[in-house]
């Protein structure tokens, strides 16, 4: 299994807001800004044990648990998209980061976001394990062996 650190996270979304900019996402207060932040105070937590050997507070586990998840899997659609067209993966992207940040503040009418984020996160880690993969609406396509 791959172990993955907080500073890696952070340091493969320290250019998170430039890229979303040029996608023409200009928001900070969307999911995975939130998710960064948790990121952040977790990545300093851990220094903190590490030096003193107490223990530091992050935060609600809610909010931790889905917030390590969501940077994870923003890390990876970072990693495998921040080359694609614009025009392409901006509007999939800003629809991936809309809704509540905390899945159960979810309802069927504001899910959308979350569903269209594991669609990208599950698309790139295809991507990023060498499969050729488009994103397009309102699917992914895959490409095996020609097929």
């Amino acid at each position: 299994m791959k172990t993955t650190k907080f500073s890696e996270i952070l340091e493969t979304l320290k250019n998170l807001d430039g890229w979303l900019v040029s996608l023409g996402i200009k928001s900070n207060t969307d999911r995975i800004h939130h998710a960064v932040e948790i990121v952040e105070k977790a990545n300093k937590g851990w220094k903190k044990l590490r030096e003193s050997n107490e223990p530091t507070k992050i935060g609600h586990v809610h909010d931790y648990y889905f917030g390590l998840v969501e940077a994870l899997e923003f890390s990876d659609i970072f990693r495998a998209f921040e080359k694609d067209d614009p025009k392409v993966i901006g509007p999939k992207l800003e629809r991936a980061l809309s809704g509540p940040l905390r899945p159960a503040d979810e309802t069927t009418k504001n899910a959308d976001g979350r569903n269209t984020m594991f669609e990208l996160a599950f698309a790139a880690q295809l991507r990023l394990g060498g499969a050729e993969v488009s994103v397009g609406e309102p699917d992914i396509a895959v490409t095996l062996s020609g097929r």
